[in-house]
This record gives structure tokens, C-alpha cells and sequence, in this order.
């Protein structure tokens, strides 16, 4: 999959919110808890893949590009995934490289705003299914 097949997918599929909803929740809502604990730690998320990249950490952007793309996957988030699937992929490719560090503010530059562009949209449309 390429940057433009993962902006054609959907930002959220919403068989994972049916599911989370159909989930045995006992009428506490604990969905929305999910959801809504998501949303709040989805920044910092961002926050620690961003220190890795700029600081040059390698292992620290994998693993935080691992964290975001699972715990995106949990609330269906099919585009943010995939963005961030892609930018998992170059950094374990250029893990292998003589000099990873030195790489990845280049990776940062080429894939941050669109993972934060994505993150405020899926956020959004989350919040709209709350309501």
C-alpha cells in the first residue's frame, strides 16, 4: 500500500465501533471510556513518536510507531493505521542503515503532519460517535 491508497481508505470502520458498542458493557458505557481514553492519549502518542524521530532515536520511533498503530487499530482507525503502518515499515527498513539517526528528522518531515492531519480528523469523527 502506498501514501495515496492510505488516504483513499476509510478513517474509522465502523464494524470495530459496532463492536466495541455490541461488547459486554453492562450498560456502563464502558465503550465510551475506551473511546473517549483514546482520544485523550492519542496527542501524547503522537507527542513520543515525534521526540523519537527529531531526536534521532530509532528504537524509540519504532516502538511508538507500534504503540500509535495498535491502539489506533483497537478503535478501527483504518486510515491513521495505515500512515502509520507506513512509516513503521520505513523506519524498521532504515533500522538496517549504517546511520539510522541520521535519517530519521527526513522521516519525520515527510510523514508527521500528515499522521497529525489524520489523527485530528479521526479524533473528530470519534467524538461525533459519541454523541
Amino acid at each position: 500500500m502506498n501514501a495515496e491508497d492510505d488516504h483513499k481508505l476509510p478513517l474509522l470502520d465502523s464494524s470495530v465501533l459496532s463492536g466495541l458498542r455490541a461488547g459486554k458493557d453492562t450498560g456502563y458505557g464502558i465503550w465510551r471510556v475506551f473511546i473517549d481514553d483514546f482520544i485523550t492519549q492519542l496527542p501524547a502518542r503522537i507527542q513520543t513518536l515525534r521526540s523519537a524521530l527529531t531526536t534521532g532515536d530509532i528504537m524509540g520511533g519504532i516502538n511508538a510507531a507500534l504503540a500509535l498503530r495498535t491502539s489506533v487499530q483497537m478503535v478501527g482507525g483504518l486510515r491513521l493505521a495505515a500512515l502509520t503502518l507506513t512509516l513503521e515499515g520505513e523506519l524498521r527498513r532504515v533500522a538496517a542503515e549504517p546511520d539510522p539517526a541520521s535519517v530519521l528528522p527526513g522521516l519525520a518531515v515527510m510523514h508527521l503532519n500528515g499522521i497529525l492531519h489524520c489523527a485530528q480528523r479521526t479524533i473528530h469523527t470519534l467524538e461525533a460517535a459519541l454523541e
